[in-house]
């Protein structure tokens, strides 16, 4: 499966897997084991089923069709600000990547089409739709926590399957190259580029340098850039984990673990929730005229921004059940 993954795509090897499940009494039990830990085969059609919503309808109102079939309807809490930048004004957003519906949020925001993600390049397998929005990345072979628990183990297995390390001279020059690209779509184009700065599911996973060889670039090409509207950093705050996917009908054949998800949410969460405070005019967080930072020490500057977003959210956020009218949400686009 995952040859034809990687060959093919992802239809393809959904195609392998299913016939695989099939052959005889054994494949089947076989398949019945691996499903009660990874729903394949709901998470491939959810995936397949995603990049044609897109390829019909557009990124934004894709996406939005998507939650809706998927049950999955986030709180969105963006300055207005933000809301503005993201509607017509160039821009690099960044976030936390907490389980894989972070795009399909962000993506439900917007109401333009030149918008771009810097991205695992396995995630142009998944369908062609996907493939022309997304910036492709060999993943770097750097360290990660160990994650704990059977599930985390097993969506850990398949991504280093599917996103294999690589440390080559041949994959950093792609990298780069890549970088440079969404600099100009950002800087010449005025477009929009969203990045998850860890390139990890894992919460603990520490952030890659290359957001900041990105912004270093925007910086130094200031001035020389055909688009003359200021660029801005977005942290984007995303309250989703697992059990939101888990719930949602993403999994539509497995009740079971439907419920058990939306029972450990009943007790407290305040997600599934999008959130972001103003933008950050990259003239602001790099005056120009002063010394560029290393690409390393810029990833750091640009963690501790999104830190301070996070707090916010963990005080704006929680309370919105009850408190919904004075943090005046603006519904999806």
């Amino acid at each position: 499966m995952i040859d034809a993954f990687h060959r093919d795509g992802l239809r393809a090897a959904t195609d392998v897997y299913l016939r695989a499940t099939r052959r005889g009494p054994l494949s089947r039990a076989g398949a019945r084991i691996v499903e009660s830990v990874l729903p394949v085969t709901e998470l491939c059609t959810a995936l397949l089923r995603y990049d044609a919503a897109i390829g019909t309808w557009g990124v934004g109102p894709g996406s939005r069709a998507m939650l809706e079939e998927w049950d999955l309807q986030p709180r969105c809490e963006l300055h207005p600000d933000t809301w503005r930048v993201l509607d017509h004004e160039p821009f690099l957003a960044f976030g936390n990547h907490a389980c894989g519906l972070e795009p399909a949020l962000f993506n439900a925001l917007l109401t333009r089409t030149d918008i771009h993600y810097l991205a695992g390049d396995f995630v142009a397998r998944v369908g062609p739709n996907l493939a022309r929005v997304v910036l492709p990345l060999a993943r770097p072979d750097s360290p990660a926590p160990t994650p704990a628990g059977l599930r985390a183990r097993a969506l850990d297995a398949v991504e280093r399957a599917l996103w294999p390390a690589r440390d080559d001279f041949a994959a950093r020059r792609a990298n780069a190259a890549q970088l440079a690209r969404a600099g100009r779509l950002i800087g010449s184009g005025g477009a929009g580029v969203h990045v998850f700065p860890s390139g990890s599911l894992h919460p603990g996973a520490p952030w890659q340098p290359g957001i900041g060889h990105l912004v270093r670039s925007l910086a130094r090409a200031r001035g020389t850039q055909s688009s003359t509207r200021p660029i801005h950093l977005i942290p984007m705050v995303y309250g989703v984990r697992d059990a939101h996917l888990l719930a949602a009908r993403v999994l539509g054949a497995h009740p079971g673990m439907r419920a058990a998800a939306r029972l450990r949410l009943a007790v407290r969460d305040p997600g599934p929730y999008v959130y972001a405070d103003a933008p950050v005019p990259l003239d602001v967080f790099l005056p120009p005229g002063d010394p560029l930072p290393p690409p390393a020490v810029l990833a750091e500057r640009l963690r501790e921004l999104w830190l301070r977003a996070r707090a916010g959210a963990d005080r704006a956020i929680p309370g919105w059940r009850s408190a919904g009218s004075v943090l005046g949400p603006r519904r999806l686009p």
